[in-house]
């Protein structure tokens, strides 16, 4: 039987993210994603942000993709191609589902014979932030479309909705295994969890055993970040802005570094 495992893709954006992310990864031995939001995009420019990823990916003794995460049109992940992004993801999933398919399988028509890999989105994952209220805007994939957009668009990956949300849960998320295990029978590509920050360890490995092949995370990282930094001020163990630099990405690691381990994806590279 094969051996089942998640990969997980950590947002970053800029040197001291992707170092923290290659940096666990290495001392893991496993695979990673660097993965890029559109939404960072007014943050750092894709073309500066892409120079400095592709290098330290290749440069990493293991395997590192880098991604475009939420590609929200066509013309963005046009723009990601051009900058030498190994993987992309369209997210139409707010869109109607003929509309869906339509500008899934047109990125995947201009990423296959370039060797891109597409991910997709069926179902919308929310925000923690209204998680659990009535007008969560969240809902969750529905097994039987998913045969069909996959044969419709042949997207290499598709990210689900399982009771997952991105950003802070306001309450402890409730995950569907019962749906995960449907759309893990009828899907025949790699299933995709977003909204990973706040999801249990125990969830997490239910999920991977399930199905689940790539799992997303910033949102801890970010808090861990946070948490250490303001640590470092608090107890005035600084001289240079640098010390912050460091501390930031000391953060991140540790919880990269946590998640493979949680993923199974250790000794993998």
């Amino acid at each position: 039987m094969r051996q089942k495992y998640g990969i997980g893709a950590f947002n970053i954006f800029d040197i001291e993210s992707m170092e923290a992310v290659v940096e666990a990864a290495e001392e893991q031995k496993s695979p990673a994603i660097l993965a890029f939001a559109e939404i960072m995009g007014d943050k750092i420019s894709i073309e500066r942000v892409s120079l400095i990823a592709r290098q330290i990916a290749q440069e990493a003794s293991v395997p590192i993709a880098f991604h475009l995460d939420h590609g929200q049109s066509f013309e963005y992940v046009l723009k990601a191609i051009r900058n030498g992004f190994s993987s992309v993801m369209i997210d139409a999933s707010m869109k109607p589902f003929e509309d869906n398919v339509a500008v899934s399988k047109k990125v995947v028509e201009v990423c296959r014979p370039l060797g891109i890999t597409v991910e997709a989105e069926l179902g919308h994952v929310g925000e923690g932030s209204t998680y659990g209220q009535d007008d969560d805007d969240s809902f969750k994939t529905v097994p039987e479309e998913v045969k069909k957009f996959i044969e419709q668009t042949d997207v290499d990956a598709l990210a689900v909705s399982i009771g997952n949300a991105h950003g802070l849960y306001k309450k402890a998320p409730l995950i569907d295994h019962e749906l995960l295990k449907k759309l893990e029978e009828v899907s025949k590509v790699p299933l995709v969890l977003h909204g990973g920050s706040g999801i249990s360890d125990d969830d997490f490995r239910k999920t991977v055993r399930e199905g689940i092949c790539k799992i997303n995370i910033f949102t801890e990282m970010s808090q861990q970040a946070i948490c250490d930094t303001k640590e470092l001020l608090d107890k005035g163990e600084y001289k240079w802005v640098l010390d912050c630099c460091f501390s930031i990405k000391e953060g991140m690691k540790k919880i990269a570094k946590k998640r493979m381990e949680v993923f199974d994806s250790v000794g993998k590279a």
